[in-house]
């Protein structure tokens, strides 16, 4: 159910948000800012995000991190439906719009670096893939 979902929203040209809430060199570096400027932070509520990208910019990331071409639908939302994405997909188109919660630049603004998702994805994708080293790049 959750693999039809993705594809819908990949179909209809949903752009999402690169979290860092899985990336733990993310997480510790924004718990760290926080300790060391409370004041600055207090109060604050940040979902932390390195990137917002449109799924046709995450199959280009994927391709290079594995070595090999992946695409992303562009689709209306009549053409996934027909193409047999099912119309759940549908709901998420709102989110270019009205936008999502976690914005890269809430932590930028705080001066918290953050894992883009091309570092995520050259660590992990090519460590499971077998391409390349994947060893993340130096901050």
């Amino acid at each position: 159910m959750a693999a039809d979902r993705a594809k819908a929203v990949a179909a209809l040209g949903v752009d999402l948000v690169f979290g860092d809430l899985h990336d733990r060199d993310s997480v510790v570096r924004a718990a760290a800012a926080a300790i060391a400027a409370p004041r600055r932070f207090d109060g604050v509520e940040l979902e932390l995000a390195s990137d917002y990208l449109s799924m046709t910019e995450i199959a280009e990331v994927l391709s290079r991190a594995l070595g090999r071409q992946l695409s992303a639908p562009d689709m209306t939302e009549e053409e996934a439906i027909a193409a047999g994405m099912p119309a759940t997909g549908a709901s998420h188109k709102w989110l270019n719009v009205a936008g999502q919660p976690g914005r890269p630049r809430f932590a930028r603004d705080l001066g918290i670096p953050l894992t883009s998702f091309e570092e995520w994805a050259q660590e992990h994708m090519q460590a499971e893939s077998g391409h390349g080293t994947g060893a993340r790049s130096a901050r």
